[in-house]
């Protein structure tokens, strides 16, 4: 990817705290109908009567358990950054994220805090599609992602890594049950600074160090 850029408005994307209306409508697979018999479709959360179902499939799969408080807090605070997949209508697979302010920068960052596939249909490339579905969208406004993913949990490694992720260090007791996690991150581009944070900063004067002692009292 390109690392120039140029202001959102040049590009028709939107600024900070704007929602990506376009990317958030489901998509289907070329040439097949969204009403395909087995067919996944992705979509974005949308209202409270998806949360029991999304809790459900999140608890059977999470190292930890959460409050229904903690998933209300990412879904309304960035409901374009969770994405449901469903197959017939039953809910298969979801992702959870979040965006936060760098400072002194015009970038966010991007936070996968869960992502889970119902086991009867792993392997089917789910997971993954949840994943590059989200950084697509996280890509308008953040320069970077990243996440924990528990140390054995190898196929959620593979993947991530797949996908342009690297470790970056490791956690020690990091889960509840005392296990470790590994922290991954995926740069998209380099930061954008403030148009502040990019003017050179004024040198400071130089003073002389034995000038600017201050003599002794001289004793009679």
């Amino acid at each position: 990817r390109c690392s120039a850029r140029c202001p959102p408005r040049a590009r028709g994307l939107p600024l900070r705290g704007q929602r990506a209306e376009h990317l958030l409508e489901p998509r289907v697979a070329p040439g097949m109908a969204e009403s395909a018999e087995g067919e996944v479709i992705l979509s974005p959360y949308r209202s409270e009567d998806e949360l029991p179902e999304l809790i459900a499939l999140m608890e059977m799969d999470l190292s930890e358990p959460y409050t229904v408080f903690t998933y209300r807090y990412f879904i309304r605070n960035w409901p374009h950054l969770c994405i449901l997949a469903r197959c017939n209508g039953k809910l298969v697979g979801a992702v959870i994220a979040r965006e936060s302010p760098v400072a002194r920068t015009v970038d966010n960052i991007g936070y996968i805090a869960m992502l889970a596939v119902d086991k009867s249909q792993r392997r089917k490339g789910i997971g993954q599609r949840l994943v590059e579905r989200v950084i697509e969208v996280m890509l308008l406004r953040c320069h970077a992602v990243e996440l924990e993913a528990e140390h054995v949990n190898l196929g959620a490694i593979r993947l991530y890594e797949r996908l342009g992720f690297v470790r970056t260090h490791r956690m020690c007791r990091y889960y509840l049950n005392g296990s470790d996690a590994f922290k991954l991150k995926k740069i998209f581009r380099p930061l954008k600074l403030t148009e502040d944070e990019d003017e050179p900063a004024e040198p400071e004067p130089v003073v002389d160090a034995a000038a600017a002692v201050e003599p002794s009292p001289v004793s009679a």
